[in-house]
């Protein structure tokens, strides 16, 4: 499906939802995450004179807490940073990696692949990395002592917390998951059978013992042996094959930012091994040639252009993205004029001066729940003019399902990302790490920091990172109106087109009737504001008429959040 015809209803009005959600003003400095107290542990930092590094890793570990099935130690995640006074933008990579011990023939059976042993259990886990990046991002940037930081979320989990409905949700969702694995189900389930119900207090005693070691005892505490033997035997009994070695040789990575111009705005988001922070920029740059400010949100023009933008964007980064230190990636060229220029012929647009046909009528299949890769974003601006915007996971809800006896966590089920097609760039290898779709962003203009943003939602990151962002510059949305905004995906392998279902109906169709074959699409309405298209938490910064800087923050109405400033 390449080609999009005619593309445009120029007599169309097109009705922005009045819904209004409530937006967090701050001055000195500010935190979104996707929960109200890991918010404030990160708030509480900033207050005590920590700059954005430090209230960033306050928030991760508070998220590691009170959303066990999103984030945690026992996955890992992607950092960026920016230092005000220098002016530089870095990033790190503490993506998990294969053990040494995995290779390609341990997914396979006869012909095909082992679907359950890809997707939970123990050949499922990455080397678990959060500690260790949180820990690299502290010695580059920090300044307050980094044990101090884990205190918010050692006190959250040795006292404990009120279970909000999406943890009880996500709970009842995995149960049969949880209770496959007895460390698992001890200490997410009552008596080991019933989930807890919203409002509940949870405590995690283990976790606080693990934290409170690691405060104490620095990297070691974690990756030191003990520790690393603890987890490995955890893994091995579930079917993998992880090895202490792998756990106390990890190390996090230096990562690429990749970076673009869109309008007038300066991008800078997460390089490889993310295939999300390329499809960001492309599809931005496929669009950057299109007035999409004269034909305004939820216009069909504008979301016939956006699908064709998206499956060129997606199909790249799945075609070109994996490991860097497995495989040469033409970075430059994939950000190019010379690609972009391509990418508008494949779509083959055509003029904009006629109507779509009215026919053939779509019809809809009902949306499905389905396991979907999920994670956490977080974003910090201190009072100096840092920023962080870290995205982390342990990627599917629960991950692998493997917890490990005695430390509280749940490990990731990172190695899923593989892709097992033979000839992808995204094989699975010893030491190898998965291609991910989470995109931290920061955004400036003329040279000062405007924005930084993120958002959990697998596959859907790029896409609503994407949106978001042309909400903000090309629509003049506020950040609050741009995260709520209706958001679509389409999924151009299986032709599949979801969309939320809020007035959005009539462009939708408009929009697909623009390509040759309207009827192919598998289309799907979904929620007004369904927890498929992710949970973006995000800060817009600007200067008010007395030139004096000011922080909006907001967070996803799709997912429980909170922006807290001071």
């Amino acid at each position: 499906m390449n080609q999009i015809r005619a593309l445009v209803l120029f007599g169309m009005s097109h009705i922005i939802a009045s819904t209004s959600f409530a937006e967090s003003v701050a001055r000195q400095g500010m935190v979104a995450a996707a929960h109200p107290l890991a918010a404030e542990a990160g708030l509480s930092i900033l207050k005590q004179g920590g700059n954005a590094m430090d209230a960033a890793i306050a928030t991760a570990f508070a998220l590691g807490v009170v959303e066990p099935h999103a984030s945690g130690i026992g996955g890992g995640g992607f950092l960026l940073y920016y230092d005000a006074k220098s002016g530089k933008v870095t990033a790190i990579d503490y993506r998990e990696s294969a053990p040494e011990g995995l290779s390609n023939h341990h997914f396979r059976s006869g012909t095909g692949f082992r679907l359950a042993a890809m997707r939970y259990g123990g050949l499922s886990v990455g080397v678990p990395s959060m500690v260790y990046g949180l820990y690299a991002g502290h010695a580059e940037h920090g300044q307050v002592e980094f044990g101090s930081l884990l205190a918010p979320a050692i006190e959250l989990a040795e006292s404990g917390f009120p279970v909000s409905a999406d943890l009880s949700e996500n709970i009842s969702d995995k149960l049969d998951l949880l209770m496959d694995n007895e460390a698992a189900a001890e200490l997410y389930l009552e008596d080991g059978v019933f989930p807890p119900s919203e409002g509940e207090t949870f405590v995690n005693p283990d976790l606080a013992r693990t934290m409170r070691a690691i405060q104490t005892g620095g990297i070691e505490a974690f990756y030191g042996r003990e520790s690393a033997e603890r987890i490995a035997a955890a893994v091995v009994e579930a079917g993998g094959v992880m090895t202490a070695w792998d756990i106390m040789t990890y190390r996090p990575r230096v990562g690429t930012v990749l970076s673009t111009t869109y309008r007038n705005y300066v991008l800078h988001t997460m390089g490889p091994p993310s295939g999300g922070g390329l499809a960001t920029l492309q599809i931005l740059r496929i669009l950057d040639a299109f007035p999409l400010a004269d034909w305004g949100p939820r216009s069909p023009l504008y979301y016939a252009l956006l699908i064709g933008a998206m499956e060129q964007a997606y199909e790249s980064a799945n075609r070109f993205i994996g490991d860097p230190r497995f495989i040469q990636i033409d970075l430059e060229r994939l950000l190019s004029d010379a690609w972009v220029k391509e990418a508008h012929e494949r779509m083959t647009i055509p003029s904009f001066d006629e109507l779509p046909p009215d026919e053939p009528l779509l019809t809809y299949r009902p949306a499905v729940k389905e396991p979907i890769g999920n994670t956490t974003h977080l974003s910090v601006v201190d009072r100096e003019g840092n920023m962080v915007a870290l995205t982390q996971t342990i990627n599917f809800f629960f991950g692998s399902g493997v917890a490990v006896p005695e430390m509280g966590i749940i490990l990731n089920n990172e190695l899923f990302d593989f892709t097992f097609e033979d000839g992808s760039p995204n094989l699975p290898a010893a030491g190898k790490v998965p291609r991910s779709s989470m995109a931290p962003t920061l955004v400036f203009k003329d040279g000062q920091p405007v924005a930084t943003l993120g958002t959990p939602g697998g596959a859907r990151i790029p896409a609503a990172l994407a949106q978001i962002l042309i909400n903000m510059i090309d629509f003049d949305m506020s950040i609050v109106d741009a995260i709520a905004e209706p958001r679509l995906y389409y999924d151009a392998p299986r032709s599949r087109l979801s969309f939320e279902d809020r007035e959005t109906t009539d462009a939708v169709e408009a929009a697909v009737r623009h390509f040759d074959d309207p009827e192919s699409f598998d289309l799907r309405a979904r929620g007004a504001f369904d927890r498929y298209f992710g949970g973006a938490q995000g800060i817009w910064i600007h200067d008010d008429a007395e030139g004096q800087r000011v922080l909006h923050g907001a967070a996803d109405p799709r997912r429980g959040g909170a922006t807290h400033g001071y």
